[in-house]
């Protein structure tokens, strides 16, 4: 009984929280993708598509600020 209950202890600790190279990637797919709205945002858009734009970029701004500093 108590090998089940270490066993379920450590898939939920390894799912629960994310290894470091797991998180490093995600921050570098977050910046790469910040880069591009930032491009993107340059070009001429409708109001619409611009609205779009700064929604995403303020979601992945958040996303960096707050899992990867």
């Amino acid at each position: 009984m108590q090998r089940i209950c270490t066993a379920i202890v450590l898939i939920v600790a390894v799912y629960a929280c994310p290894s470091a190279s797991r998180a490093a990637e995600n921050c570098a797919r977050w910046e790469q993708q910040i880069q591009t709205v930032q491009q993107q945002m340059r070009r001429s858009h409708t109001a619409a598509q611009g609205n779009r734009l700064r929604a995403r970029l303020r979601d992945l701004r958040e996303r960096v600020a707050h899992g990867c500093r």
